[in-house]
């Protein structure tokens, strides 16, 4: 066929398909947004559907050679909607040039407080990052959601995502933090009567992630206890910002008496002590396993100092047997101290008989921790927090990565019920699939060729899991997922939620993170696969 006449049939091709997308979404339009600004975003998805169809047609790039997973990895996108396809691109493409990252929340910022242009703003924002990033607005949203997924062999991790815009001093949106601890146990109920529901005896595969800096009026009292702490803390060859002591939280006692700290910091951070315990508590009662996440440098000596005291008393082996650990704190390996943090705790674990919960992860404030003035540092060292490189970055993940499964096989061996247990979050396949060969190495997996699978028996399910975020690498958590089989889900989807309005800054740093992320070869190459696989669908529709 003549690429005339082969151009003239895909242009048909195209025209429907895109009305078919025109009519689904037309159909799904926000109540009370105008026609003309729902048009507006049907004709750019009709348009960009059409260019993607035109855009580059040579089979050699519908049908590129991926690699020995390329058959998994197909296998999992196909059964994904072409509508989310679409979405994927256009917002993965809009996070890869930085221009438009750094401006896009001056440009929402215009359009929301334009007349006639706000629902507009809110629409496309809804659309595209919100409905790529976010479960939903609430809980009961996310229950679908978290349904498809465990369908899928995959776990959840979800997290009532209002946190600090600190680009506004640290404010944290229209939600009280007396109402955030609220929704937080609110959200522990849902997913464990959701759990409850399921009539099973598989391990519970549905967490909650916290962040600290929410859950208190003014998230500048965690900057100054940090502070008080840093100063405080005994001489440590572990870089800034250290590692918890157990007399950190000493200074929150009525009997201790500070100027670093204002008797409105002292009772504000008192109360954030006892929300906590009392979130952790109902996660026991629940159990739902509770991860806290990590934040700021300026805020991480306070919010270490309540995760290791949140782990002593929740992850305690001496109390009544029940399965642990329930707490998990996270560990930045950006951060230089990461691998001489992770050591520390370990040790601390051990002295204090109580298990260890890790939520490995690499950083996602790295752009940051290392902008000029966006933030006034608390390190008294001169270097910065963070590693400089990717690299470096890398191997300290992987390093720690190998401490961990070193310690996993150690106490699988030696226990029936976990002391260590590991969430590694992460989007670089080539860490996962050194975690992968590390069980098999030390015996906690077997690898399957005829199946091309990988067993994970329940006592090591007990200790490992994978994580990614909702809305990304998602073909790398279908390939797991597939590839990895074991009575319960290891693999997780971490889920934030949120109304629009108080999800932006979450929404923001997703997209600084992308903007960095899809700089390599791998999220490159995910994109490519995104592209060739809309323009196979096309093709294939051309070709029937």
């Amino acid at each position: 066929m003549s690429l005339c006449a082969r151009s003239l049939s895909l242009s048909t091709t195209c025209r429907k398909t895109a009305l078919r997308q025109y009519h689904h979404l037309r159909n799904a339009r926000p109540r009370g947004l105008p026609r003309l600004g729902a048009r507006i975003i049907l004709v750019a998805g009709v348009a960009t559907t059409t260019a993607f169809a035109f855009s580059r047609l040579g089979p050699s790039d519908v049908y590129v050679d991926t690699g020995d997973d390329a058959d998994v990895e197909d296998s999992c996108i196909r059964n994904v909607p072409l509508t989310s396809l679409l979405r994927s691109y256009i917002v993965f493409s809009a996070c890869s040039v930085p221009a438009f990252v750094d401006w896009s929340p001056h440009i929402i910022s215009f359009m929301t407080s334009v007349p006639g242009l706000k629902q507009l703003a809110g629409a496309l924002v809804r659309r595209s990052f919100f409905a790529q990033f976010v479960g939903g607005d609430t809980v009961a949203d996310c229950i679908p959601v978290i349904h498809r997924l465990r369908s899928e062999s995959k776990g959840s991790l979800l997290v009532y995502s209002v946190e600090v815009d600190e680009t506004k001093a640290g404010i944290v949106g229209n939600t009280s933090h007396s109402q955030m601890v609220e929704e937080v146990i609110h959200s522990i109920d849902a997913i464990a009567d959701y759990e409850d529901s399921l009539s099973t005896t598989a391990e519970r595969s549905t967490w909650v992630a916290i962040k600290l800096t929410a859950l208190l009026p003014d998230s500048q009292a965690l900057v100054r206890l940090s502070q008080y702490l840093v100063r405080s803390r005994p001489s440590s060859s572990i870089p800034f910002p250290g590692s918890s002591t157990p007399q950190d939280l000493d200074i929150l006692t009525p009997s201790e008496d500070s100027p670093s700290l204002s008797s409105t910091d002292r009772i504000a951070l008192r109360n954030l002590q006892v929300d906590l315990f009392r979130i952790c508590q109902r996660a026991k009662e629940r159990q739902v396993k509770v991860a806290v996440d990590a934040e700021y440098s300026w805020y991480q000596p306070a919010v270490d100092a309540y995760t290791a005291a949140l782990s002593k008393t929740f992850n305690s082996l001496s109390t009544d047997g029940s399965l642990q650990p329930i707490v998990y704190g996270t560990y930045q390996t950006y951060l230089r101290r990461g691998r001489s943090h992770l050591f520390q705790s370990l040790k601390d674990a051990e002295n204090g008989n109580y298990a260890l919960g890790v939520k490995l992860v690499r950083g996602a404030y790295h752009e940051q921790e290392t902008a000029p003035n966006f933030r006034v540092s608390i390190s008294p060292e001169a270097a910065p927090p963070v590693y400089l490189t990717k690299a470096e970055t890398d191997a300290s993940f992987n390093d720690c990565a190998r401490t961990l499964v070193d310690r996993i096989s150690l106490d699988a061996h030696q226990n029936s019920q976990p002391r260590i247990s590991v969430l590694f979050g992460t989007h670089n396949a080539e860490s996962c699939r050194l975690i992968v060969s590390l069980l098999e190495r030390e015996g906690l997996a077997k690898a399957d060729p005829l199946h091309r699978t990988v067993c994970i028996p329940r006592s090591t399910a007990l200790r490992i899991s994978f994580g990614q975020l909702f809305g990304m690498r998602d073909m790398l958590t279908d390939h797991l997922a597939a590839r990895i089989k074991s009575p319960t889900p290891v693999v997780f989807k971490y889920i934030p939620y949120g109304e629009l309005s108080e999800v932006m800054p979450y929404l923001s740093r997703r997209a600084i993170e992308n903007k960095s992320v899809l700089g390599n070869g791998t999220a490159l190459a995910e994109l490519q696969r995104i592209r060739s696989e809309i323009r196979r669908r096309i093709l294939s529709c051309f070709s029937s």
